[in-house]
């Protein structure tokens, strides 16, 4: 086979396909994009309530538990909170987490709201937050989500999913008295080893 020295000794070109999913043609939002609207929904909500923009870091420092650096880099849209500081910002400031997190909804708590507009579809709200995640936790969030429309999450799916959700907000786990898979594991050789014995 003769060729010049650039030139590929197989040509593959035109068995190179690209296909293309209709369900994934939206415009991208960048997660700049993201957490500048999550800033720019926390300063209107900090000047609604009757506070100053001014100190609010080492406010939002005192109610969290974050460094004031941290809770500042929130208003710049810089960075997002965690779920556990997003509910005590919500708490704090009178608002709901689903506006001040996605800008969805009416922005106060009210008495007098309609209980479907309250409603939060998990499944829509999942979907928006995974415009959050990287592309290797994107991966990981779809195999959870076709897994759980599949109904083929098992309660120890469930446990583990909660332990790593507790974990990344920061809170101790629920289920402490839970066993680990590995103390699970552990637990079974020590049982199958007890059976051959007795046997």
């Amino acid at each position: 086979m003769s060729g010049s020295k650039n030139q590929p000794l197989v040509h593959i070109k035109p068995k190179l396909k690209v296909g293309a999913n209709g369900a994934h043609n939206k415009p991208m939002v960048t997660n700049e994009e993201l957490r500048e609207a999550f800033a720019k929904r926390l300063r209107k909500a900090i000047v609604d309530s009757g506070r100053r923009l001014r100190g609010a870091p080492v406010r939002m420092h005192e109610i969290t538990g974050k460094s004031a650096n941290a809770t500042s880099k929130w208003l710049k849209g810089e960075s997002i909170p965690t779920q556990a500081n997003l509910q005590l910002l919500c708490r704090w400031l009178g608002v709901r987490e689903e506006w001040l997190l996605l800008g969805k909804g009416a922005q106060h708590l009210t008495t007098e709201a309609d209980p479907a507009e309250e409603h939060i579809d998990p499944a829509e709200q999942a979907q928006e937050l995974s415009r959050f995640a990287t592309p290797r936790s994107a991966s990981a969030l779809h195999h959870i989500e076709e897994a759980a429309i599949a109904g083929r999450l098992t309660e120890d799916d469930l446990i583990l999913l909660e332990q790593i959700a507790n974990r990344i907000a920061d809170q101790p786990s629920k289920t402490n008295n839970t066993k680990t898979t590995r103390e699970r594991i552990a637990e079974n050789i020590k049982d199958a080893d007890n059976d051959t014995q007795g046997a």
